[in-house]
C-alpha cells in the first residue's frame, strides 16, 4: 500500500480491517478510507453496535474533526456500522431505505472487496478441500515410510502426523532411470572395532542408523 501515501485517494475496505487506529494511520499517509466495522471493537460506543429500542431505518451518527461514525438499523434487530474519513456528514437519501451517504458510497466502491472476500473463502475451500484428499494417502505413507526421501517425510510431518520409524533413506541419484547403489556407512552409534554398516537414515538427525 505504500505506494498510494501521500496520493490523497480513498481506500475501501471490510470489517477485518477496519479500525480508528488504521484509520488515524491512513490519514497522517493522506489516505481517507470507508468500511464497516464488526461490533465489539474498542472503538466504538456500545449505543452504536445495539439496535434495542432504536426505529427501524434510523441512522446514529459520530464525528471527530476527521472521522465519522455511522449506525443504521436496516431491519428489526440489525446494526450496520461504517467508519469514515471520507464522507463527514450527516446527510441521509430520500428514498424509503433511508440509508446514510456513508452507506450509499461504501456500497458503490466495495466491489473489490467483496472480490477479495470471494477469493478467500474459495481459497480456504480449496485448501481444506486439497487436505480432505490427501490425508488418507499421508496416513497411509506415514504408516509405512521404508525408501520415502527425506524431503517428502519432512513433508508429512509438517501436516502434524507422527511417521512410524521416523527413518528414511535420502534421495539417489540415477543413471539411465536405474537407482544406483548407496555407499554404507558404519552405524553413528556403534563402536569402530564392530564396523556396522547401514544405509538408513534418521530424518531427524541425519545420522545413518
Amino acid at each position: 500500500m505504500e505506494p498510494l501515501f501521500g496520493s490523497g485517494r480513498g481506500v475501501t475496505m471490510d470489517n477485518y480491517f477496519t479500525s480508528v487506529p488504521t484509520a488515524e494511520f491512513l490519514i497522517k499517509k493522506k489516505i481517507t478510507m470507508t468500511g464497516t466495522m464488526i461490533i465489539r471493537k474498542p472503538d466504538i460506543p456500545s449505543m452504536m453496535e445495539t439496535a434495542k429500542g432504536r426505529e427501524l431505518l434510523s441512522s446514529k451518527f459520530i464525528f471527530t474533526d476527521n472521522i465519522a461514525v455511522i449506525s443504521y438499523v436496516p431491519k428489526k434487530n440489525k446494526t450496520v456500522r461504517v467508519l469514515s474519513t471520507q464522507f463527514i456528514d450527516d446527510s441521509v437519501s430520500n428514498e424509503s431505505h433511508k440509508k446514510p451517504q456513508m452507506i450509499l458510497e461504501y456500497n458503490r466502491t466495495k466491489c473489490g472487496v467483496d472480490n477479495a472476500d470471494t477469493l478467500v473463502r474459495e481459497y480456504r475451500f480449496l485448501l481444506d478441500l486439497g487436505k480432505e484428499l490427501t490425508q488418507p494417502n499421508i496416513l497411509r505413507r506415514a504408516k509405512n515410510p521404508i525408501g520415502l526421501q527425506l524431503p517428502v517425510l519432512r513433508a508429512i510431518e509438517a501436516t502434524g502426523v507422527f511417521v512410524v520409524g521416523n527413518t528414511a533413506e535420502k534421495s539417489i541419484p540415477t543413471t539411465s532411470g536405474q537407482q544406483q547403489s548407496r555407499k554404507r556407512r558404519r552405524f553413528y552409534n556403534c563402536p569402530r572395532k564392530n564396523d556396522r554398516k547401514v544405509n538408513s537414515i534418521c530424518c531427524e538427525c541425519e545420522r545413518f542408523v
